[in-house]
């Protein structure tokens, strides 16, 4: 997956990094609570059982690496610098760039030291109130000298780097985003308006074509759904009960020679199999 959308020119992410195996209390001020839970794990289980996925993907050449949103034994992972810099970035010799998720990030000049390289845009601690951890914040920070200029220059590095590798910096592939020519984006997260504002969540009240409303998933034989059922189909095994083999009898379990009155229960799962009743 990392390969194929590398190869048309597109920053694959992997996430969340580690040990977001939960939805419920993962984030900060959930359900009334100020701090977002914490997966707390011993050296040899992170290393042997979670960290693999994120170790084939650093060896696949993946660009950026987003942090999870809880805490890892008791830092959040976003400002967690074990498991940033020493494991993702020096043992898994990771040279892409760090982003946070919506939220994630819960601190400034401590996130970047521990090796947070971007920021999602329009949050800070709380959701898009415009006021971002880095931004001036980050700027101030390295003119007094809280973050030197080596890790700037690292965190600036391993964005552009991952730019001109994916080879994003030709316009002929690429177009320069509004208002310099109609590349960039073509959907906004903010407004569901064709016009809106192009850096929504800053100082900036520039407004353009922010929604171009194109269909992504495609129609026809080529598109999205088709392949998602071709996928599904090809991927489905048929089992045959020849002489009995399997657990099943049309007439429910119990005495062959003795019909079954009562329910015969089938179990479907999945994500898609719908709301039990």
């Amino acid at each position: 997956t990392i390969k194929g959308i590398q190869e048309e020119g597109v920053i694959a992410t992997a996430k969340h990094y580690i040990l977001n195996e939960q939805e419920h209390f993962r984030q900060s001020f959930e359900w009334g609570l100020p701090n977002a839970m914490s997966s707390n794990i011993d050296d040899r289980t992170l290393h042997e059982l979670y960290l693999w996925p994120f170790a084939e993907s650093v060896r696949a050449g993946v660009a950026s690496v987003m942090c999870s949103y809880q805490m890892v034994n008791n830092s959040y992972a976003c400002g967690n610098s074990k498991i940033l810099n020493g494991i993702l970035k020096d043992e898994l010799g990771f040279q892409g760039f760090v982003q946070s998720d919506w939220l994630a990030q819960r601190s400034g000049v401590a996130s970047a030291l521990a090796g947070l390289d971007m920021t999602m845009p329009g949050d800070g601690l709380r959701w898009e109130d415009g006021k971002s951890l880095f931004g001036p914040h980050l700027t101030r920070a390295a003119l007094n000298g809280s973050i030197p200029m080596r890790r700037i220059n690292d965190m600036a590095t391993r964005i552009v780097a991952a730019w001109y590798q994916l080879g994003q910096d030709d316009t002929s592939t690429w177009p320069a985003p509004p208002p310099e020519g109609e590349g960039g984006p073509n959907f906004s997260s903010w407004t569901h308006e064709k016009i809106g504002l192009l850096h929504p969540g800053s100082n900036d009240k520039s407004t353009g074509v922010v929604n171009k409303f194109i269909n992504a998933a495609g129609e026809g034989k080529n598109s999205h759904r088709s392949l998602a059922r071709q996928v599904a189909a090809e991927g489905t095994v048929l089992v045959k009960n020849d002489e009995k083999i399997l657990p099943l009898s049309h007439n429910g379990w119990g005495d062959e020679k003795k019909a079954w009155t009562g329910k015969v229960r089938i179990g479907v799962f999945g994500e898609d199999a719908g709301e039990g009743k």
